[in-house]
């Protein structure tokens, strides 16, 4: 019963965080940043927090790598992406934007978790001390992301 209690405690603050970024932070960071640095932020966040869940493996640092992952990603990252949208004409995007949301997606963030599971126990690296790995493979989304900015 506890772990549920905390569980939905993290959802709500997850939620409220989610929300405010979505409402302030967002259109302030696509404004003021560009849509190439705001397409960093979750990616250069990631790494830094993962380094200090390697530094620091202690709850707290669990739980702001969370909540910072779900509110970046469902608020800036989110629109920033939608943005890429917006120069292609209608029928092109009718017909792409479907395929990469649910296929190019969803088939990266799979790619992203068997390379954790391949490679965790290949360089045996402890379950608490995955983060090392997250820190490494974010160069390559930071690769992905500068080179469909500048096309």
């Amino acid at each position: 019963m506890v772990d549920k209690a905390k569980s939905q405690l993290l959802a709500a603050w997850l939620n409220i965080v989610s929300l405010v970024m979505q409402l302030y932070c967002t259109s302030l960071s696509l404004r003021f940043l560009g849509i190439g640095i705001s397409l960093t932020l979750l990616p250069v966040g990631l790494a830094m927090g993962s380094l200090a869940a390697f530094l620091y493996p202690l709850l707290g640092t669990g739980v702001f790598l969370k909540i910072f992952d779900g509110s970046v990603n469902y608020s800036v990252q989110q629109a920033s992406k939608e943005v890429l949208y917006l120069p292609l004409s209608s029928s092109v995007r009718y017909r792409t934007k479907p395929v990469i949301d649910m296929l190019v997606y969803r088939a990266s963030k799979s790619l992203g978790g068997l390379l954790i599971i391949i490679l965790a126990p290949l360089f045996m690296i402890p379950n608490d001390r995955v983060g090392i790995l997250v820190f490494v493979l974010v160069p390559f989304w930071l690769f992905l992301v500068w080179r469909m900015r500048d096309a």
